[in-house]
């Protein structure tokens, strides 16, 4: 949800919010609009995990949906979602994963929520440098 200057909310994908910059720009690629985007999207996986809602995404050229336990920096400084994978490419799959932000591709929270914790899930995860949020 977004508020505007007038105090209207909206709720706007990450791609309307690009398309919008990119069209109010004339097609000058802006500086902040990756640092506007890489918000956005924790933003967005912030409010999956609080929610418990699965999320789909590609990533590595397939289709993931996982359900979103910790979201951070990992050792070597990158930000990434540690998630329970439930699907691959449409074929179930189950275990743990660190997928880092920069290689996701048309993330979308889907209204589909997930009950528990998975078995071994560490909420002080060891391999995470920095936690931002987290079941």
């Amino acid at each position: 949800m977004l508020t505007f200057i007038t105090g209207k909310k909206v709720h706007v994908t990450a791609a309307k919010i690009l398309t919008l910059l990119q069209s109010s720009n004339a097609g000058i690629p802006d500086p902040n609009l990756e640092v506007i985007m890489y918000s956005y999207l924790l933003e967005e996986l912030s409010k999956a995990i609080g929610a418990r809602l699965l999320v789909s995404f590609e990533y590595e050229n397939k289709t993931h949906i996982v359900e979103p336990h910790l979201l951070g920096q990992d050792k070597q400084h990158e930000s990434c979602l540690v998630a329970w994978l439930t699907y691959k490419d449409g074929q179930k799959d189950q275990g743990w994963h660190c997928f880092q932000l920069s290689k996701m591709k048309h993330a979308k929270i889907t209204e589909e929520r997930f009950c528990n914790k998975r078995p071994g899930y560490d909420p002080y995860d060891n391999t995470m440098s920095r936690i931002y949020y987290r079941i």
